[in-house]
C-alpha cells in the first residue's frame, strides 16, 4: 500500500534534519515527541487525538520509531513517513513504558 503522508519526502528530510541539528547542539542523543501536532510535523501522521498513546522516538541517527497501540500499528505503518516499518505495537492505549525503556541512545 502506498504511504499517505501530509508532505513530500524532501520536506520530511528538511524537518528531521533541523530537529537533529538542534538535538546535536543540545547534546541530546534522542528526543521523545508525544504531542500529536509535533508528531505530524515530523512524520505526516495524523493522530486521532489525545486519547490514544503514541510516542515518536527520534534518535540522533537512524530511523525514528513510532510507539503505538497494537490496533493503530497497521494504519501508522502506511501513514507515517520515515517510521512506518518501525511502528512498535503495544497491547493497549496505556503508556507502553516497556516498549521504550530498554532502548539505549
Amino acid at each position: 500500500m502506498k504511504p499517505h503522508v501530509g508532505f513530500p519526502k524532501e520536506e520530511y528530510d528538511r524537518r528531521l534534519a533541523g530537529v537533529r541539528e538542534r538535538m546535536g547542539a543540545a547534546g541530546l542523543r534522542g528526543l521523545l515527541v508525544a504531542a500529536p501536532e509535533n508528531v505530524f510535523y515530523l512524520t505526516g501522521l495524523e493522530h486521532q487525538g489525545y486519547f490514544a498513546y503514541e510516542l515518536l522516538v527520534v534518535p540522533l541517527e537512524g530511523d525514528p520509531i513510532l510507539v503505538t497501540a497494537r490496533w493503530r500499528a497497521p494504519r501508522c505503518a502506511t501513514r507515517c513517513r520515515g517510521c512506518g516499518t518501525s511502528a512498535t505495537p503495544t497491547a493497549s492505549t496505556r503508556c507502553p513504558r516497556h516498549a521504550i525503556a530498554p532502548k539505549t541512545w
